[in-house]
């Protein structure tokens, strides 16, 4: 079975205020949002497909366990007794 990728989220930008009296500043801040929000959207990509690749592999797991045991694959309730 394959592992699952490590999905890691960017760093966010530092949130300061640009100075509008330094065009350079605001020009490297700007860039700094922007990277920041294509690094987010490849995160939420990433978060999806390891999502989709998680079910799939449960669903192959599920189907293997029902195959082995039958009606003997029953999912015990795991919560402490009161």
């Amino acid at each position: 079975m394959a592992f699952g990728q490590a999905c890691l989220p960017p760093a966010e930008p530092y949130p300061y205020a640009p100075p509008r009296n330094d065009p350079e500043l605001r020009a490297f801040i700007n860039d700094e949002y922007a990277a920041y929000l294509e690094g987010i959207e490849d995160y939420m990509q990433c978060l999806d497909d390891e999502a989709r690749r998680a079910q799939d592999e449960a669903r192959v797991i599920f189907d293997r366990w029902i195959g082995y045991f039958g009606d003997e694959a029953v999912i015990r309730d795991r919560r402490p007794a009161q």
